[in-house]
């Protein structure tokens, strides 16, 4: 997605949607954050659980899945889908949300100080 801030900026609203939405960071540099959801729970990860990378440009950003166990998630074999992902539905309901929650904050300004 593109963005008018910077990388910096797009890098912190990564790190502060993650943390929001209660995404586990797995890797984290200037270009790319490495994601699960659900987080570890006592360093295992719990029976099912999908990890994500974001890779952060100079004026833009991309949310993308990596793997996941446990949830039955597969390219799609149909033509019209083959881009797409198939299987379990909180794979991509995850996506977004952690897409939707770094828009909130590069949308976000703090209140001018008086």
């Amino acid at each position: 997605m593109e963005v008018t801030q910077s990388q910096s900026a797009i890098h912190d609203a990564v790190i502060k949607a993650a943390n929001e939405r209660k995404f586990m960071v797995e890797k984290d540099t200037p270009s790319s954050v490495a994601l699960v959801y659900p987080p570890v729970n006592h360093g295992k990860y719990i029976q099912f659980h999908a990890r994500y990378r974001v890779d952060i440009g100079p004026h833009s950003y991309e949310v993308k899945y990596i793997d996941s166990m446990g949830l039955d998630v597969s390219k799609c074999t149909q033509p019209a889908f083959e881009d797409k992902l198939c299987g379990h539905r909180k794979v991509n309901q995850w996506q977004l949300m952690l897409d939707q929650a770094i828009e909130n904050h590069l949308a976000y300004k703090e209140p001018a100080k008086k």
